[in-house]
C-alpha cells in the first residue's frame, strides 16, 4: 500500500496505515524467547489475525507484511529484530483497558486498542494515544474475562492469561517515505521521516532521539532477511510539517554493495522516554540502471560517451552530463 491511498481518504488511511505498518514495524520481548518450538505461535495463528484486521475496515494485506510477520513467528532464535512485535510465551498476566475493538473465537481473543493501557507479564507496560500509538493483540489459548462490544471504539477491559500472545504497535507520530520506488544501484537512498499533523492531533516538535534504521531484503521466492541496522547517535527535531532526511548508502552489514532486488525498512525512535516503531509502508528496488530516454540527445551522446570514461571531459562539461 502507498502513502497516496492513505492521504485520499482520511478515516480509512488511518486505520488501513496502522493495522498494515503496526504488523510489520516489529520489536521482541527477548525474555520469552526460550519457550519449547512446540508453543510458538503458528502460521495459521498469525492468519487469523490477519483475518480479524481485515474484517475492521475490510481491507487487504500486503503479502510482503504478510511474509514478513510469518518469518518472525517461525523462527527459533531472538533475530532479526522487528521494533514494535512482542511476544509472550506465555502471557500472564494480562491487564488491558481503554477503547477500541475486541472479539472472541472459541479460546483466542483479539483486541485492536485505539486508546488506552496494556500491561503484560508483569514486564510490559505500554500507553496508547489516540492518533499517536495503537496496537493490536491476539491471545491464544486465553482464560479470564473480558468487556466490550464488536463496535469499533467502544470501552473495552480484559484480564486474565494466555498460553501465546503476540502484540504490534504503531505510531502515528511520523511518516517514513522516500522519493521514488526505483533507485540505481550505488546511489545513496533518501529516506525522509515527516511529522505526521492531524487536525485532531496536537501539534507540535517532535524530539526524535537515537533513531535506528532496519534494513530488510527480499529474495526471490525466499522470506525477506534483515541486511543491515544502522543507529543514528543524535535528536533529531522534527517540527510540525516538518521533515529529516536519513541517507542508506545501499551497504550491507559488511560494508559491501547490496544485491539489485526489493528492499523494505522498519526504524525505531525514542520519543518522550519510550521507544516508537516506523516503518516504510511500500518497498524500494534497486536496479543496475535507471531506464533514460533514449530520444533524448543528451542521452545518446552519454551513452556514446560512457564506454570513454576519461575521454571527452571538455564536451560532457559542455553537455552537463
Amino acid at each position: 500500500m502507498h502513502n497516496s491511498g492513505f492521504k485520499k481518504n482520511l478515516v480509512i488511511g488511518i486505520i488501513c496505515m496502522f493495522l498494515l505498518t503496526s504488523i510489520t514495524s516489529i520489536g521482541v520481548m527477548a525474555d520469552n524467547q526460550q519457550a519449547q518450538n512446540s508453543n510458538k505461535i503458528s502460521e495459521e495463528t498469525v492468519e487469523q489475525l490477519f483475518t480479524f484486521i481485515d474484517t475492521i475496515e475490510n481491507i487487504e494485506i500486503d503479502s510482503t507484511f504478510k511474509n514478513i510477520v510469518i518469518q518472525k513467528v517461525l523462527s527459533n532464535d531472538d533475530e532479526p529484530y522487528f521494533p514494535g512485535l512482542y511476544f509472550f510465551i506465555p502471557c500472564d498476566s494480562i491487564d488491558i483497558d481503554g477503547k477500541g475493538l475486541i472479539s472472541e473465537v472459541e479460546d483466542e481473543l483479539f483486541v485492536y486498542l485505539h486508546v488506552g493501557t496494556v500491561a503484560l507479564n508483569n514486564t510490559y507496560n505500554g500507553d496508547f494515544k489516540e492518533w499517536e500509538i495503537m496496537c493490536v493483540c491476539i491471545f491464544i489459548n486465553f482464560t479470564g474475562e473480558w468487556s466490550g462490544t464488536s463496535g469499533l471504539l467502544n470501552p473495552l477491559e480484559v484480564t486474565g492469561s494466555a498460553e501465546n500472545a503476540l502484540l504490534f504497535e504503531w505510531s502515528f507520530l511520523l511518516e517514513m517515505t522516500s522519493n521514488r520506488e526505483r533507485h540505481e544501484r550505488g546511489v545513496d537512498i533518501p529516506l525522509i521521516i515527516t511529522r505526521f499533523d492531524f487536525i485532531f492531533m496536537v501539534p507540535g516538535t517532535i524530539n526524535v532521539v537515537n533513531p535506528h534504521f532496519y534494513i530488510y531484503y527480499y529474495p526471490e521466492d525466499d522470506i525477506p532477511y534483515m541486511i543491515n541496522d544502522i543507529l543514528i547517535q543524535e535528536t533529531w527535531e522534527i517540527t510540525r510539517f516538518g521533515s529529516k532526511t536519513w541517507n542508506w548508502n545501499q551497504k550491507d552489514y559488511f560494508g559491501e554493495q547490496v544485491p539489485d532486488g526489493d528492499y523494505s525498512f522498519s526504524a525505531e525512535f525514542e520519543y518522550n522516554g519510550r521507544m516508537h516503531p516506523l516503518y516504510y509502508e511500500s518497498m524500494i528496488e534497486i536496479v543496475e540502471e535507471l531506464s533514460r530516454n533514449i530520444n533524448n540527445p543528451k542521452i545518446r551522446f552519454y551513452r556514446i560517451f560512457e564506454r570513454f570514461p576519461n575521454a571527452f571531459p571538455l564536451l560532457r562539461h559542455i553537455l552537463g552530463l
